[in-house]
């Protein structure tokens, strides 16, 4: 259950409880009065959370609308190129990582071998490399 509901429905329970209670200290009217007085505070409270969330996002909205437009173009075209490098950086060294274990793996099984032939080691790799696979 996320933190906001949580707190929504404890928001909600502990204005049912006090509502029941000041009704049965009151003693006036009967139990479906009482129902439908906590269904229309329920839907009040409610909507006036809702009415209270937009109002946030509209604000944090605004603070980072206006904090793009003040920055110029150039930063954000340099913040963007070196995003993207970084990004293409880590991309490459997980495929040169892969690379170079591959080929330790296949240099320790020709090493291991008891008649030190590395040409089905060599053909395994040409194979692989004609079916497209890197």
């Amino acid at each position: 259950m996320s933190q906001p509901l949580r707190a929504n429905l404890i928001l909600a329970g502990s204005a049912a409880v006090i509502g029941t209670s000041a009704w049965v200290m009151l003693g006036t009217g009967n139990a479906w009065d009482l129902l439908f007085a906590i269904v229309l505070l329920g839907g009040a409270f409610a909507v006036a959370r809702l009415v209270v969330a937009a109002s946030v996002r509209a604000r944090r909205a605004a603070i980072e609308a206006a904090r793009l437009a003040a920055t110029s173009s150039e930063v954000i075209i340099a913040r963007a190129l070196a995003d993207e490098r970084a990004r293409l950086t880590a991309d490459i060294e997980v495929v040169i990582q892969t690379s170079l274990e591959e080929m330790l793996a296949a240099a320790n099984d020709c090493v291991a071998s008891d008649d030190f032939d590395a040409t089905p080691h060599l053909r395994r790799i040409a194979e692989a490399r004609a079916a497209g696979d890197p």
